[in-house]
């Protein structure tokens, strides 16, 4: 990836209620089509459930994406409360988080069932947002990159079985749990081991992948440049600091 390319990954959680959401993006569409057409940005917003249809809607056919923040591991059938990815498809998402640690800890979303979630996603051919990361006591106790292949070796396998091994696009994210919300952030020398690790795993396994690999993890205007100078990273997902409109602008700019 170009070094000053990055894709940015707004992940707005519950933060916003649908109004709120929808507003967000009226009253600034001009200012992030405007990120958007610069080279360097690929802009993904994902917004909760209610409100991603709209937004796809006011975006469509712009360089501003769409995520879902999750999805069903399951096609359509009786599955109450799950929302199924064909129907993500049709809502108007290209992308979609699965993975994320509040999924893993709050509703105890295991490996298997992250793996039915992107092998849903690839077949309605939306793109795979998939996270990994480690508990601060897992990381104290020099267990991380054993998380993290434990992680990536289920992911990649469901991959397989549902593409092969023919070029197939998705995104890992690396996102310490320690890190999240606390403004405490990676040294340079453990993210760039920690992304040559992942790198090595998806070519060793899906050679011919566009796999893009992004940091997450108190991502904000102030440590940006830090961030965006280390190698190996090809973008970020980006929570709390996306919900102010003046500070992701800082962020992608």
């Amino acid at each position: 990836m170009d070094r000053s390319s990055f894709f940015y990954v707004a992940n707005w959680k519950m933060q916003f209620t649908f109004d709120q959401a929808l507003s967000f993006c009226e009253n600034n569409k001009k200012h992030f089509l405007r990120m958007a057409s610069q080279a360097h940005s690929r802009i993904i917003l994902c917004p909760s459930f209610d409100v991603l249809h709209s937004i796809a809607s006011l975006f469509k056919d712009a360089l501003v994406a769409v995520g879902a923040q999750t999805c069903s591991a399951y096609g359509l059938g009786a599955y109450t409360g799950e929302v199924a990815a064909e129907s993500l498809a049709q809502a108007g998402a290209t992308y979609c988080i699965v993975g994320h640690s509040e999924r893993r800890g709050l509703c105890a979303v295991t490996d298997e069932i992250i793996a039915r979630k992107i092998a849903q996603l690839l077949s309605n051919e939306i793109c795979p947002i998939i996270c990994v990361g480690e508990s601060r006591s897992e990381y104290e106790a020099g267990k991380t990159q054993k998380v993290i292949s434990r992680q990536l070796k289920s992911a990649c396998e469901a991959i397989v079985r549902e593409k092969g091994v023919s070029s197939v696009s998705f995104c890992v994210a690396y996102e310490p749990i320690w890190s999240i919300g606390t403004g405490d952030i990676p040294s340079e020398d453990y993210l760039y081991e920690i992304f040559e690790k992942i790198k090595s795993y998806v070519i060793a396994v899906l050679p011919d992948a566009d796999c893009t690999l992004l940091y997450g993890g108190s991502v904000n205007e102030n440590n940006i440049d830090y961030l965006k100078g280390i190698e190996g990273i090809g973008g970020f997902l980006i929570g709390g600091a996306s919900l102010d409109f003046q500070k992701f602008e800082k962020i992608v700019t």
